[in-house]
C-alpha cells in the first residue's frame, strides 16, 4: 500500500489481518492490520531504520488542508507532552505525503485484542483492573484538554505484568471544513468527545465481560451511533449484559 488518498480503504480484511512484506507506508513495512474502524487504523509495522517493530496509529481520512494537517500534528504533539503511567508515550509522530501518524514501541505490550485472542475469558477482576487503569490515564488526558475519539479494543496495550497503556490519543481528530478557525471549535469538540470516550470504555468492558462484539459490531464508535439517547442520530439500541454473562 503506497501513500495515496485511498490508503485508508485498503482491501485488508477487518476480521483477518494479513501480513505482507510488500506493503509499505513511507519507510515502514506494514506487517499486520490490527484494527480498522470508521475513524482510524492501527498497524503492526517494521521500522527498518531502527530495526524494530512498532504499532502505528493513523486517521482513516487524510487532513483536508495544510492548516488541518498542521492542527493535527500540533494536537498530537500536545498529547505527547501529557505524561501518565497509563498513557503510552509515542515513539514518533510524523507524516508521509500528508498522512499523519503516531507510532509506539511494540515492546510496550500486546493489544487487548491480542490478549483476548490468547485468553478469551479473562477473570472479571482482571477486566476491572484493566479498565480502571484505562480510566486513570483517560481522565488525566481529558483534564489536560485532550480526547481520544476512537477507543477500540486495539487501543489498549497490556504488558506481561498487566499494566495497561492507552495508545492513539488525538489520532482520530474531528473533521472540520478546510477554512475553519480551529482555535474556536477545538475546545467544545474536546469536551463532547471526552464524554463519548467514557461511554466507549463502558462498551469496551461490556465486550470483555460478554466475550463477544457489542450489538454484533466490532467498531465501538458504530455501537455508539446505534445507542440512545447519546447518539445525534437518535439511535434506538440499549446495550445490556446478557443473562448468560458469567
Amino acid at each position: 500500500v503506497q501513500c495515496s488518498n485511498h490508503i485508508c480503504h485498503s482491501p485488508v480484511s477487518d476480521t483477518s489481518p494479513a501480513a505482507s512484506p510488500l506493503r509499505s507506508f513511507g519507510r515502514f513495512e506494514l506487517r499486520a492490520l490490527l484494527c480498522k474502524s470508521a475513524r482510524s487504523l492501527i498497524w503492526r509495522v517494521f521500522d527498518a531504520r531502527h530495526g524494530q517493530e512498532l504499532t502505528l496509529c493513523m486517521p482513516r481520512d487524510k487532513p483536508n488542508s495544510a492548516p488541518a494537517l498542521e492542527h493535527w500534528l500540533r494536537m498530537a504533539q500536545g498529547a505527547e507532552r501529557v505524561q501518565h503511567p497509563n498513557l503510552a508515550s509515542p515513539f514518533e509522530i510524523g507524516q508521509v505525503e500528508n498522512w499523519p501518524y503516531v507510532a509506539y514501541d511494540r515492546g510496550l505490550g500486546e493489544t487487548l485484542d491480542e490478549r483476548l485472542a490468547r485468553q478469551p475469558a479473562p477473570l472479571p477482576i482482571d477486566a476491572a483492573g484493566w479498565v480502571a487503569q484505562l480510566l486513570e490515564g483517560l481522565a488525566f488526558a481529558h483534564e489536560a484538554g485532550h480526547a481520544h475519539r476512537d477507543i477500540q479494543t486495539a487501543s489498549l496495550i497490556i504488558d506481561t505484568h498487566d499494566k495497561v497503556r492507552l495508545i492513539g490519543l488525538e489520532v482520530a481528530q474531528e473533521v472540520f471544513p478546510a477554512n475553519v478557525d480551529f482555535n474556536a471549535v477545538t475546545r467544545r469538540a474536546v469536551r463532547e468527545s471526552a464524554e463519548e470516550d467514557v461511554l466507549c470504555v463502558g462498551l469496551l468492558l461490556h465486550r470483555i465481560l460478554s466475550g463477544k462484539p457489542v450489538l454484533e459490531e466490532n467498531d465501538l464508535q458504530q455501537v455508539v451511533e446505534q445507542m440512545q439517547p447519546a447518539s445525534p442520530r437518535m439511535g434506538r439500541e440499549i446495550v445490556r449484559l446478557g443473562w448468560e454473562t458469567p
